[in-house]
């Protein structure tokens, strides 16, 4: 039993301590702290401390400590603020510390270099780990600065081994020193390292965000506060005209990002404003004199309804520029945006003519965080000169296939000509010919592709400014399709109707008819209806002597007064022919010393043009002839008898007709 209890007794061992941060006295001194290891048997002797210089040479004994509940040491003329020093300990347990325990995690004080650039404007703070790779217990490197004498600030908290700092002072004294605490809460820290540093290097030059045309035309120039704390104003310079730079303002304060040049100038041309910061010291950095503003050129086409718009490269974005965007406003409406381009030259096309149009481009930076923007460009969007009117008088039939159209232009300005539109619905219009400018201002155009005898037709004009752009539209015009119908109780009543005539700006006073006989037409209207109605019925009984053709038309006619133009104007419709089966009375006798003295027969509705009477006796001797329907034969000079008679004729449809019959001739 004895002997199992001392096998396990020399079986537990003690473990080293657990070093847990080093602490750079001033002096060069170090502080060592540690955890206590357990010792569950009391086994415990002593604890042994080594060093070395670099973690490669041999590890030399500097102290051993008899007290197990010891937790720090210090580490007297260590040096550690030339360099840094490593450590371990080890414990020693069992009787005079025969055992030796397992070496543990060595720790390397933090030695904080300092080194001086640019003037010794700028610091730079090299500092090492306690332990690489660094240990899970410990924390971020703390960076405390002192200034000034006495004052000690946290001046960054960072993973880095390294940091750069700026001085913000003409001259200064300044001490810095690296802190490093483990989640137990135990603080490493490095040397104090510092001195008296004098600035003699300018400010850095300020990085412009962007330069940027306002919309008042003003200009305003952005930038980043530099790293540089030292730094009491920046200063405005102003590229002149004449090549030199002249300081025009200055704004005051590090933390001030932005300065706003008043004068339009910016709407003219590029304008050029720069920034330079000045210290305490009145140093001044250089600024950047690649700054200009985009100048926003505009070339407006106005036969082709476009802009061709052009400016400048914008070189002022330190991340580059992506793209450039492209924005529209009508008539001092919002901006839109129309085009995204990596190029410096954009064609608008389908500007709103005859409106003010205003533009303006702003860069975008690659990412997409900085924008500039260009001046306003704002002109009309003229439209090129036009007649003041363009007005349709009439429009009439003139054959069985032709509708002459009237047309009056304003001859003071110049165009290209006239485009003559058709359509049968009065919506759907298609071109029918073209009439070039010729500087008359009265036109005639004849269609000659219609049926206006079944048909009536719209018709309107559209005119082509100087550049062939199809500007201002004339009235609408409407013929007139004329129709005759029979009526089948009473053979000499026709009747008559008509599609109303549109077009006439000074109103529709009436309507009037004419009746054309055998191509003559009567002197004077048949009738006259008012301007609503459209029909008419006539009686042709009358006339039926009178030939075999028949036709009608009607003509529209424009009120006296209240023509824009001071014109009254007339519209035919179409003729429309009636047909009426020709006829003859012919008379079987008479004498001429009776009641009856002449033969004449009577004609009803035949073309005259052909008649012809001849009259034969018995022995077919020819005794009378003529070509007039109003001659009659008076049978002189010959015996009572019976005679034969052969009338030719054309009826209403041209065809040729012949009567033959005996006529008695009594005495």
């Amino acid at each position: 039993m004895c002997l199992i209890h001392f096998t396990c007794l020399l079986s537990a061992q003690v473990n080293s301590p657990d070093l847990r941060c080093l602490k750079v006295i001033n002096n060069g001194d170090v502080a060592l702290n540690w955890q206590v290891p357990p010792d569950p048997n009391s086994q415990f002797a002593y604890y042994v401390i080594y060093s070395a210089t670099f973690k490669t040479s041999t590890f030399t004994p500097i102290d051993s400590l008899y007290s197990r509940g010891a937790t720090t040491y210090t580490h007297v003329g260590a040096g550690a603020n030339i360099q840094s020093k490593y450590y371990f300990i080890l414990s020693k347990y069992m009787q005079n510390g025969l055992q030796t325990s397992a070496h543990k995690d060595t720790l390397r004080s933090i030695w904080l270099g300092l080194l001086s650039f640019g003037g010794a404007k700028e610091l730079k703070l090299q500092y090492n780990e306690l332990h690489s790779p660094r240990l899970s217990s410990s924390g971020s490197f703390t960076i405390s600065k002192e200034y000034p004498a006495g004052s000690w600030n946290t001046l960054r908290v960072l993973n880095a081994d390294n940091y750069g700092d700026t001085i913000s002072v003409c001259t200064a004294s300044l001490n810095y020193k690296i802190s490093m605490s483990d989640n137990s809460g135990c603080i490493s820290e490095s040397n104090l390292s510092g001195g008296l540093y004098n600035d003699t290097k300018s400010p850095e030059e300020p990085v412009v965000d962007s330069i940027s045309v306002l919309p008042n035309g003003q200009t305003v120039l952005a930038w980043q506060v530099p790293i540089d704390k030292d730094i009491v104003k920046y200063e405005i310079q102003l590229a002149t005209p004449a090549g030199t730079n002249t300081i025009i303002d200055e704004v005051i304060g590090r933390n001030s990002t932005f300065y706003t040049y008043t004068i339009t100038a910016a709407t003219q041309n590029t304008t050029a404003i720069f920034v330079a910061a000045v210290d305490s010291c009145k140093r001044r950095s250089t600024p950047n004199y690649n700054l200009t503003t985009m100048f926003l050129k505009t070339k407006y086409l106005s036969c082709d309804f476009k802009t061709e718009l052009s400016w400048n490269p914008y070189i002022s974005m330190y991340t580059g520029v992506k793209e450039y965007q492209v924005f529209y406003s009508v008539d001092f409406g919002p901006f839109s945006k129309i085009a995204t381009t990596t190029l410096t030259a954009f064609t608008h096309t389908g500007v709103a003519a005859g409106k003010t149009v205003c533009y303006f481009v702003r860069a975008i930076n690659n990412a997409k965080t900085i924008t500039s923007s260009s001046n306003r460009a704002l002109f009309l969007a003229y439209l090129v000169h036009t007649p003041n009117y363009l007005y349709m008088p009439s429009v009439s039939v003139v054959d069985k296939t032709t509708v002459e159209i009237k047309i009056l232009i304003d001859t003071s300005k110049e165009s290209n000509g006239i485009d003559l539109m058709r359509s049968e619905d009065g919506s759907n219009f298609k071109s029918i010919g073209f009439i070039p400018y010729g500087g008359s201002p009265n036109l005639i155009y004849n269609d000659n592709q219609t049926e206006p005898l079944k048909k009536s037709y719209y018709y309107k004009a559209q005119l082509r400014d100087s550049c062939g752009n199809s500007r201002i539209e004339s009235n609408v015009c409407k013929s007139i399709l004329l129709q005759v119908k029979d009526d089948e109780a009473r053979i000499y009543t026709k009747h008559l109707s008509w599609s109303a005539y549109e077009g006439f700006a000074g109103g529709l006073r009436n309507y009037r008819v004419y009746r054309v006989v055998n191509d003559v037409l009567e002197p004077n209207a048949i009738a006259t209806t008012t301007a609503t109605v459209t029909k008419y019925n006539d009686d042709i009984e009358s006339i039926s002597n009178q030939g075999a053709k028949i036709e009608y038309y009607v003509e529209a006619i424009e009120n006296f007064t209240g023509n824009p133009f001071g014109i009254t104007e007339k519209s035919r419709s179409n003729l429309a022919d009636v047909f009426m089966e020709g006829g003859i009375f012919i008379p079987s006798a008479f004498a001429p010393n009776g009641i009856n003295q002449k033969w004449l027969p009577i004609t009803n509705f035949i073309d005259k043009s052909d008649y012809l009477i001849r009259v034969f006796d018995r022995w077919g001797h020819q005794v009378f002839q003529t070509n007039n329907d109003s001659e009659a034969w008076d049978g002189s000079n010959l015996p009572g008898d019976v005679y034969v008679y052969v009338i030719s004729y054309k009826n209403a449809r041209g065809e040729y007709k012949e009567a033959k019959g005996t006529v008695l001739l009594m005495k």
